[in-house]
């Protein structure tokens, strides 16, 4: 969000000067913004799942490290379309574009299976368009399988073992069993899906 907020509105203001001049359309512009945006926000993501993978050392593996790199791909391009569609819906009005995109990342969060656990169904169906859901699904997954838990002797049950002794355990407490592949799958789809979205936001609004 900070980044689109930094680049787009003015990079908005230009399209719709030369839009009227009937220089280019809004594909156009669309294409282009992306192509500009591309490899600085691979760059940021290939130095994060390198971090996360090796420094942090959440899971060093090649593997964690590609798939945290295109998680942080994925979210970062997904924030950027929800801030172009915003733009566009309110070009005049900056500050609100900005609040709006804000307070939908904020929920998203919160609807990610982490916070809440029980949500009611409409928020169930509605999280199906939650890039942050696929996130935390496939990312949880690859950090937790394999891991082994200790606890304190006054924190052991009456069978004498602790509560939680596996991370396969804690995924079936948040029910975060899914098969990450395709987690990660439906990331890219939301990915791709945004972008088109939001480019159908500009070209609605680019008269008006």
């Amino acid at each position: 969000m900070l980044q689109n907020l930094a680049v787009y509105p003015l990079a908005q203001a230009i399209f719709l000067r030369e839009y009227a001049d009937g220089c280019y359309s809004p594909l156009t512009f669309i294409l282009s913004y992306t192509t500009l945006e591309l490899p600085f926000t691979l760059l940021s993501s290939l130095i994060f799942g390198v971090l996360a993978a090796y420094v942090d050392n959440a899971a060093a593996t090649p593997a964690f490290c590609f798939a945290t790199a295109l998680n942080c791909f994925c979210i970062v391009t997904n924030g950027e379309s929800i801030g172009i569609a915003f733009h566009a819906l309110f070009k005049n009005h900056t500050g609100l574009g900005v609040t709006l995109t804000s307070t939908l990342i904020s929920i998203s969060v919160t609807m990610t299976g982490l916070f809440s656990l029980r949500m009611p169904g409409w928020l169930r169906a509605l999280n199906w368009i939650n890039p942050l859901r696929y996130s935390v699904g496939n990312l949880v997954v690859w950090m937790m399988r394999g891991q082994v838990f200790t606890c304190e002797e006054s924190q052991r049950g009456a069978d004498g073992r602790c509560k939680v002794e596996t991370g396969e355990q804690v995924l079936g407490l948040y029910g975060m069993e899914d098969d990450p592949r395709v987690m990660l799958a439906g990331l890219v789809g939301c990915m791709i899906v945004y972008r088109v979205v939001a480019f159908g936001v500009v070209r609605v609004m680019r008269r008006r």
